[in-house]
C-alpha cells in the first residue's frame, strides 16, 4: 500500500471471497500470490483510504465520517468519490453499506433545481393542454405577491395545472427567463413563446408566459387520429 502498511490475517480476508483480497489469498490462488518481501504485498493505491477497506473486511460495515478532523496524516480528509473508487477497485460492494457519497450530500442548488424542473414540466402540460383544447393563444401570469396564477382565456385545467406554482413560479422565471422561453420554444417550434417582466413597485411585480399560433395543429392528422377518419 502506497506509503502505509497494514497487518491482517489471511482468514479476514477470505471470509468476504467475492471481493478481490478475498479471491486472491483463497488456497486455490497461493501459486499466483508474489510478496514482495516475505508475506508483504504491495498495491499501488492509496493507503489512506484502505483504512476504510480494511474496516469492511474487520467489520462487513464502513463507519465513513464524511469529513475528519484530525491533523493525524492517518485521518486526511477522503471524499465519497474517492472512497467509492477503492471500493470498486477491491471489488466490495456497496449495497447495504448505507455509504453516503458526495453525491448524494444535500444541496440547496440540487432540490431548487428539482423544483425548475417540477416548473418545466407543469408548463409544458399546460401549453400542451392549451393547445389540445383549441386555443390558439393563452396567457399565465405568475405574481410576486403569492396569488394564485392566472390564466387567460381561462381553461380550468392549465388553472389546475400551474395553480402549486404561484410565488415559485415568478422567482423561477425572474432567475431563468431567457433560458425558459429558449427552451419552450425549441420544444414547441410551432408556437410562438413569450416571456415578459413587468418589475413595477412591489408587491405588483409580475411576469407573464405568453404563448400564440394560428396553425399549431394539424387538420388534417386530427382527422386521421378521430372516429371521423374514413374507414375501409
Amino acid at each position: 500500500m502506497t506509503s502505509m502498511q497494514y497487518e491482517t490475517y489471511r482468514s479476514t480476508l477470505i471470509a468476504y471471497p467475492d471481493t478481490l483480497l478475498g479471491t486472491m489469498f483463497q488456497d486455490r490462488n497461493n501459486n499466483l500470490l508474489r510478496p514482495t518481501n516475505d508475506n508483504e504485498y504491495f498495491f499501488d493505491r492509496d493507503g489512506h483510504t484502505f483504512r476504510y477497506i480494511m474496516q469492511y473486511y474487520r467489520t462487513g460495515e464502513i463507519a465513513w465520517p464524511r469529513r475528519t478532523k484530525f491533523s493525524d496524516p492517518w485521518f486526511q480528509d477522503i471524499s465519497g468519490t474517492e472512497l467509492k473508487r477503492e471500493l470498486d477497485y477491491f471489488q466490495i460492494p456497496t449495497a447495504g453499506i448505507g455509504l453516503l457519497l458526495d453525491e448524494d450530500e444535500p444541496s440547496f442548488e440540487r432540490a431548487a433545481a428539482t423544483r425548475v424542473d417540477d416548473f418545466m414540466n407543469a408548463l409544458k402540460e399546460a401549453l400542451f393542454e392549451t393547445i389540445t383544447n383549441f386555443k390558439t393563444k393563452v396567457g399565465i401570469t405568475f405574481n410576486w405577491d403569492r396569488s394564485e396564477p392566472t390564466v387567460n382565456p381561462r381553461i380550468e385545467r392549465v388553472i389546475k395545472i400551474v395553480g402549486p406554482f404561484g410565488t415559485i413560479g415568478y422567482h423561477i422565471l425572474y432567475m431563468f427567463g431567457m433560458e425558459i422561453e429558449k427552451y419552450l420554444q425549441t420544444l414547441f417550434p410551432q408556437l410562438e413563446v413569450r416571456i415578459d417582466k413587468f418589475f413595477t413597485d412591489t408587491p405588483r411585480a409580475y411576469v407573464n408566459v405568453y404563448m400564440y399560433s394560428n396553425n399549431a395543429l394539424d387538420r388534417n392528422k386530427i382527422l386521421s387520429y378521430s372516429c371521423l377518419a374514413e374507414r375501409e
